[in-house]
Formats: C-alpha cells, sequence, structure tokens
C-alpha cells in the first residue's frame, strides 16, 4: 500500500519533468532547423503526453507554453 501511495505523490513530478524536458528538446530541435520545416509539428507530443498520463489540469500549460516556444522563434 505504501508503494503506490508514493508512486501518485511522484507521478506529478515525473509527468511535469519529462514535458518540461521534452519542450526543452524540441525547442532545440526547432531552433536548429532550418526555416520552411515544420519543426513545430513535434510540440504536439507533450500535450498528448500530459492527456495520456491524465495530467489534464496542465494539458492547458503545456499547450500554451508550447506556443510560446514556437512563436519564439519566428
Amino acid at each position: 500500500m505504501q508503494t503506490i501511495n508514493i508512486f501518485k505523490e511522484n507521478k506529478n513530478i515525473l509527468v511535469n519533468s519529462g514535458c518540461i524536458i521534452l519542450c526543452g528538446l524540441f525547442f532545440y530541435l526547432d531552433w536548429i532547423t532550418q526555416l520552411g520545416y515544420a519543426a513545430g509539428a513535434p510540440y504536439v507530443i507533450v500535450v498528448m503526453l500530459a492527456t495520456a498520463l491524465n495530467a489534464k489540469n496542465k494539458v492547458l500549460i503545456y499547450a500554451g507554453l508550447s506556443t510560446l516556444l514556437i512563436m519564439g522563434l519566428s
């Protein structure tokens, strides 16, 4: 029982850190990609990951962060 409780408490930390790391990785890939390519498309994976892992309260945050990172390069 204690192990299940620890996993539930750490799930939010794991989901958030994974999504932030992916956003950083996709931003780097977007930064080094030449203009004219759809390098912003992988940000959808972050939003889908947050949805699939039941972090529904964070989906809008990651969608907004992804949008800001995409617009920051243009």
